[in-house]
């Protein structure tokens, strides 16, 4: 038993710098909300981004393991499917870039044929159902996607025409500081040459 604890700790803590890592770029990415990218600048942790984690870890105590598991599992499969997918694509149709770290083809092929028989086969156990729902909830997923790129956007686009075009208020505080400015000129001008005026008679 303290064996099986020591790995359940490992692979907890394992997890827990992994995807809190990934919860902190992605939100630096503009993905997820700005305030999970944020880094302890004493402990140099995505302190957000775990606590983020660990309130999900919680939640998942109260739904079935038995359920969840082969649906988080084959939708993990999945996306590890889609990564070696895109991997092939781009090896195809840009063979000449340049690479830091290339994996061979026949690596790429194998995990492609392992990952996607990780997929097909869930389908044909009694936990298709949980599976399938895993699959209809990715569309869902999307929707958010979009809409918070398109709320993103917005704000991108008002904040760039705030900067370009000044407000009406901005113009009429630079003509008040001009109008200022061009009176003050003209009472030392009129100062100078009563001065004059006077030294001369």
């Amino acid at each position: 038993s303290s064996g099986i604890n020591a790995e359940y700790g490992g692979c907890l803590g394992g997890g827990t710098m992994c995807v809190s890592r990934n919860i902190q770029s992605t939100a630096a990415d503009g993905l997820f909300p700005r305030w999970m990218a944020w880094i302890s600048p004493t402990l140099n942790t995505p302190v957000p981004a775990i606590i983020t984690l660990s309130s999900m870890s919680l939640i998942y105590l109260f739904v079935d393991a038995f359920a969840l598991i082969p649906c988080l599992t084959t939708m993990e499969w999945f996306f590890y499917c889609v990564t070696f997918t895109c991997l092939l694509y781009l090896r195809y149709t840009e063979p000449k870039n340049l690479r830091p770290f290339k994996v061979p083809i026949v690596v790429a092929v194998l995990l492609f044929l392992i990952t996607a028989t990780c997929i097909v086969l869930p389908f044909f156990s009694e936990d298709r159902f949980t599976v399938l729902i895993g699959f209809v909830s990715l569309p869902i997923g999307s929707v958010f996607y979009l809409a918070q790129k398109y709320y993103l956007r917005r704000l991108q686009s008002a904040a760039s025409s705030s900067l370009s075009s000044p407000s009406p208020s901005r113009e009429s505080s630079f003509r008040q500081d001009d109008d200022s400015l061009r009176r003050e000129s003209s009472l030392d001008r009129s100062s100078v040459y009563g001065s004059m005026t006077r030294t001369v008679g």
